[in-house]
């Protein structure tokens, strides 16, 4: 099929190598076969372009010389040659092919007819210039470098080998198609040079998403005053010095660099060559595109999902549209807290919880969950709360925003208000879009637990620790105020690791300590990570 369509795309200067391509037997129809007959032929036409004009000139001295040959039948052979000369000198020639007068061997029709040079001879001619390899394998070979005189920088699909990685948007023209290179960085590896392997970097090369192989540029190794050496089976790469850099080896009709990823480098490609979806799980299931530019942000690589839909946020996320709220100007941390109570709970948490009391700052958006058994206890939650931000900050809050509930309107939560000096808004009666920024917050908060839950197929009984896992991950991957900062960062002004980070609810083994194990007892035991 990709044959064809192949030869169908092909201009009509190429229609008698169309017809002598249907000669070749169906079972050598393939792409490789087809790849490398108009790689042969590229280089043919190349020569022959540029040996055009004194072909031309060479054409017309022969038509000068055979006027003065074409003296009986008018074809391009001297007098005595001919086969009509019955006279003169001609008829004492005799071929040693088929024994008869009038002409020599070179010249006999019987030879040339019995041997198919004729039928060889236009065969021969009828093919036509190569496409670009990149156009024409179909079958992606990402590990290997071939060497390609038609790029002008380096260039690979593999996102995972670049270090010093940088974003960019150039676009690439291979073919005659222009597509975007969306990246550039260097690659560790290790060439051959005939004897042994030596390290190497490949600088700038360019990450190119839809390139079916790696592509070793030419004129970037003549840039750096080196020059190639092509043999029939081999090439080789050599300085000015005369020493040779690298090498590479013949695979069908292109030369594949003799190149191995240094093994380091590898093993941190490999280990970091996880899925999209896989980092929207494991991030506690947040938006998509979010997922991406925590990822970049922290040059993590990853490979992109063509399907992003998740079944699990469908369960978890799914909700009717709210009413828009309008933002607060907020001057650093601590300007103004948003807190709201979530409960009570179908079922008690594992450690007997049945509410959890959430609270947010506007400025940095961090959040900070306590989980409680009864409502009295919101009153210790916030003291506790308040001199923690202070700690943290080393600033003061001046506002605390809540709705009307009795959790938050009495005289044990005023009397810790006057002694930090805090101010407390409280919404209007039936108007919750007053305090959207929490309302919201509850609802990001509490999705992203349940849908944790759905997504491991755990017990309710771990909701809590599902939202605290869920306030631990969004603290250190959310969005803040601040373009390209995290909660975390702009609360605690550092930055937040990601290497722990793990899938809510996976399989994971407990080590058991010597101290309380005998000789003989298992030194792990299976269980379930729960959170942090």
């Amino acid at each position: 099929m990709v044959v064809t369509k192949i030869l169908i795309a092909l201009p009509d200067e190429y229609k008698h190598f169309v017809s002598a391509w249907d000669s070749v037997p169906e079972e050598k129809q393939s792409v490789n076969e087809l790849l490398s007959r108009l790689l042969i032929e590229e280089e043919r036409f190349k020569t022959k372009e540029e040996s055009s004009n004194d072909n031309c000139a060479l054409w017309m001295k022969r038509k000068r010389d055979q006027k003065k040959k074409r003296t009986i039948c008018g074809r391009g052979h001297t007098q005595k040659e001919c086969f009509h000369n019955k006279e003169g000198k001609g008829n004492k020639l005799r071929c040693y092919y088929c024994k008869k007068p009038g002409h020599m061997q070179k010249q006999c029709r019987t030879r040339i007819r019995e041997n198919g040079e004729g039928e060889n001879s236009a065969s021969s001619s009828n093919q036509v210039i190569a496409l670009p390899i990149t156009a024409l394998n179909t079958q992606s070979n990402r590990e290997a470098w071939y060497l390609d005189s038609g790029a002008s920088e380096h260039m690979t699909p593999r996102k995972e080998w670049l270090t010093d990685f940088k974003r960019i948007k150039k676009p690439v023209t291979i073919g005659g198609t222009t597509i975007d290179a969306t990246g550039i960085g260097d690659i560790k590896l290790e060439t051959f040079d005939g004897k042994k392997w030596k390290p190497c970097v490949l600088k700038k090369v360019l990450y190119v998403p839809n390139l079916k192989l790696n592509l070793f540029s030419v004129s970037s190794i003549a840039d750096k005053d080196c020059k190639i050496i092509i043999d029939k089976d081999t090439c080789r790469i050599v300085d000015n010095n005369g020493n040779t850099r690298a090498t590479a080896e013949r695979d069908g009709k292109l030369y594949r660099m003799k190149f191995k990823l240094k093994e380091e480098h590898a093993l941190s490609g490999k280990s970091s060559k996880k899925t999209l979806k896989q980092w929207h799980e494991q991030l506690a299931h947040q938006n998509f595109n979010h997922v991406k530019k925590v990822l970049d942000k922290f040059n993590i690589n990853y490979i992109e999902n063509k399907d992003e839909f998740c079944d699990s946020c469908m369960e978890g996320k799914q909700h009717r549209m709210l009413f828009s709220s309008s933002q607060n100007e907020v001057n650093g941390p601590c300007s103004i807290i948003s807190a709201d109570l979530g409960g009570p709970m179908e079922v008690e948490s594992l450690g007997g919880s049945r509410y959890f009391l959430l609270l947010k700052d506007h400025y940095s958006h961090f959040r900070v969950v306590f989980f409680i058994k009864y409502k009295s206890e919101v009153a210790e939650k916030l003291k506790i709360f308040f001199a923690g931000a202070k700690a943290d900050t080393g600033r003061k809050i001046k506002v605390l925003r809540t709705d009307n509930g009795r959790e938050f309107i009495n005289m044990e939560v005023n009397q810790i208000l006057q002694r930090y000096g805090i101010r407390h808004q409280r919404t209007v009666s039936y108007s919750p879009e007053q305090n959207g920024a929490i309302e919201r917050e509850m609802r990001t908060i509490v999705e992203a637990a349940r849908t944790m839950l759905h997504a491991k197929k755990v017990s309710k009984t771990l909701w809590a620790e599902a939202i605290n896992t869920a306030v631990y991950i969004i603290n250190r991957s959310g969005t803040s105020s601040i373009k390209d900062k995290t909660p975390y960062e702009l609360w605690h002004g550092k930055s937040p690791d990601l290497s722990t980070i793990k899938i809510f609810g996976s399989e994971v083994f407990a080590h058991i300590l010597k101290q309380i194990r005998r000789k003989w007892d298992s030194k792990a035991k299976k269980r379930i990570f729960v959170g942090y």
